[in-house]
């Protein structure tokens, strides 16, 4: 499969999962959008700034579309399947997670159950990528949809593209 395809299939995945959605029907441009995670006021506040042109603003916008642009080149996909552990029930597919301070109990011969140790690490912990994919998963697709919506706003001329 073409790396294009791929990261076209991505941000379409992306946009689809967006983290706010904005009401379809309101066709004036200062009117608040409808969202679940962010604060629409600051997306209103954002599109004024950029529409006035706020120098400032249109430079972080544009660095933030070349993060945005960086996310998709580096190709990143996270899967549940990529962590070196197996979960008990013995499928890969299964979401998995153990707690940072949870230990095996050395005095069992199967570990279990695990005991707690305040302030102390198990290793185990960064093998099992579930957690910490979800967060980046969640935190990439976010700025990605962002990154779509920004650049719309208001007409951003010389952005770098996402694709």
């Amino acid at each position: 499969m073409n790396k294009p395809f791929l990261h076209r299939c991505f941000l379409l995945a992306i946009t689809l999962l967006l983290t706010f959605k904005v009401n379809a029907q309101k066709t004036e441009k200062d009117k608040t959008p409808q969202t679940i995670t962010l604060k629409s006021e600051v997306l209103v506040k954002t599109k004024q700034a950029l529409a006035a042109q706020q120098a400032d603003k249109v430079e972080a916008l544009k660095k933030f579309l070349e993060e945005a642009d960086n996310l998709v080149k580096k190709g990143k996909l996270y899967s549940v399947v990529d962590k070196k552990e197996v979960p008990p029930s013995g499928d890969k597919h299964d979401y998995m997670s153990i707690g940072p301070y949870w230990w095996p109990d050395t005095t069992k011969p199967d570990g279990l159950p695990y005991i707690r140790r305040d302030g102390e690490r198990n290793p185990e912990y960064y093998d099992v990528t579930d957690a910490s994919y979800r967060s980046k998963m969640s935190t990439e697709s976010e700025h990605l949809a962002l990154a779509y919506y920004l650049p719309m706003m208001v007409n951003m001329q010389n952005t770098p593209p996402i694709c």
